[in-house]
């Protein structure tokens, strides 16, 4: 069922281009600096961009899919069918969540640029929490994902300390997971409330952060639990 969203998400994706095009003016604002000033225009057709984005992405996450389901079919241990069940349901939805903010990207992008009359120089404050609020639900869904992921070439927190043994695993990503789906709501707060280029500094410093005490955390994870064999 997961196949058959990520292809529609992609339709969707072309439609609104398609669609939205016609609808707005020959050059829209396609890029900010960090102090969110427009420093590129484009053509409105640069719209397609997103739209190839998303059929690229929808391709990869279908033969990710794919070559989880033949693995599935072929495996005959218990175990390894097990790890590869929860991790075929969890890149399913992550790869609807991915699609998901890829579309409200362009979505976003297709309302801005519908001010582009307005000869927009700076970046509207709706667009910015528009974005980040996408991205911290994004995150938070993803987070609510870790901890039931299992060791796999695709997902999760893929470094060495994580990839000890199955207990480091587990240990690292119950963390993060919770400390990313915490950063998510607390980005998605900040949009709402401060929106703007200061919620896009507040929500890197948050982001940078997470990332700090994950990848500390792991690595005291690994240090107590990285000699056990699987």
């Amino acid at each position: 069922m997961k196949n058959k969203w990520i292809w529609i998400l992609a339709a969707v994706s072309v439609l609104a281009a398609a669609v939205g095009i016609h609808f707005l003016p020959d050059t829209i604002p396609m890029h900010f600096d960090f102090a969110g000033n427009v420093d590129r225009y484009g053509s409105k057709y640069e719209l397609f961009l997103f739209s190839g984005i998303n059929l690229f992405f929808a391709l990869f996450w279908h033969l990710f899919i794919r070559y989880y389901d033949r693995l599935l079919a072929e495996s005959t241990e218990d175990k390894k069918r097990a790890e590869l069940h929860t991790n075929r349901k969890v890149l399913g939805v992550v790869s609807v969540m991915t699609m998901l903010f890829m579309l409200a990207m362009q979505a976003a992008v297709m309302v801005m640029a519908l001010r582009a009359g307005e000869k927009i120089q700076t970046m509207p404050h709706d667009f910015s929490t528009w974005i980040l609020a996408a991205l911290g639900v994004m995150l938070a869904v993803l987070g609510n994902l870790m901890p039931k992921s299992r060791r796999n070439a695709v997902f999760g927190l893929r470094i060495s300390w994580t990839l000890a043994n199955d207990r480091t695993w587990q240990a690292a990503h119950r963390f993060s997971g919770v400390l990313l789906c915490v950063t998510g709501i607390l980005i998605a707060v900040c949009a709402l409330v401060l929106g703007g280029m200061m919620a896009v500094y507040v929500c890197i410093g948050l982001l940078t952060a997470a990332m700090i005490a994950v990848f500390v955390q792991a690595y005291l994870v690994y240090k107590k639990y990285g000699k056990e064999e699987n």
